[in-house]
């Protein structure tokens, strides 16, 4: 299973079906583990994007979230955080989003219990401590690792950080060419090993 208080980290090239699987997983925890507080982070898909996708999985109507009607997606974003599980989506278009805002919120709401995170992706999301500093990407994505591994150690959480592949992964056409899986993670190699799991998704021709 997924572990506890560890970091899990989901490789794969875009289009892949990274931000699908982690919302999916995230939605059967909510559905069969009430007691879990729940956190999406998707600052690379967005927010209407990500409650669209959970909330379908939890019995909405997609179409209705789809036809974009005044409040539809604020009001299934306050449904979700009143779920069973108490769902949190983070608006990464907010001024104040940021990696430190959305874990010191999570631990606000989870108060005590366990909770699960997915953050999409490593490469995309704000860190309000780095804005003075410059960071280049590589050293962005380092202390992404390094945040997210330090809070779930402390708060057992299972922690779930998507990462876009480096197109050697997936350029070649030979298999035999392409890099190899647990060395793709785009930037940086702190993700293979500062992640206690790392799942490599390639879809096949039939995706």
């Amino acid at each position: 299973g997924l572990p506890r208080g560890r970091i899990a980290v989901l490789v794969g090239r875009p289009g892949a079906g990274k931000t699908g699987l982690a919302i999916q997983i995230a939605a059967s925890v909510a559905q069969r583990h009430p007691e879990v507080a729940i956190g999406l982070y998707l600052a690379d898909e967005g927010l209407e994007a990500g409650v669209i996708r959970m909330a379908q999985h939890l019995g909405f109507d997609r179409e209705h979230l789809e036809a974009a009607e005044p409040g539809a997606i604020q009001g299934a974003a306050e449904a979700l955080e009143g779920h069973r599980g108490r769902i949190h989506c983070m608006d990464p278009d907010a001024e104040d989003a940021s990696l430190e805002a959305f874990l010191d919120g999570m631990a606000t709401r989870a108060d005590g219990r366990p909770q699960l995170w997915v953050i999409d992706s490593a490469q995309v999301v704000r860190l309000a401590s780095a804005a003075s500093k410059k960071l280049d990407r590589r050293l962005t994505v380092d202390a992404v690792c390094r945040m997210v591994k330090a809070a779930a150690r402390r708060r057992g959480a299972v922690a779930l950080l998507l990462s876009q592949s480096n197109r050697g992964s997936y350029r070649a056409k030979k298999e035999d060419d392409q890099a190899d899986p647990l060395s793709s993670g785009a930037e940086t190699a702190q993700l293979e090993h500062m992640a206690d799991l790392f799942l490599f998704l390639s879809p096949d021709g039939e995706d």
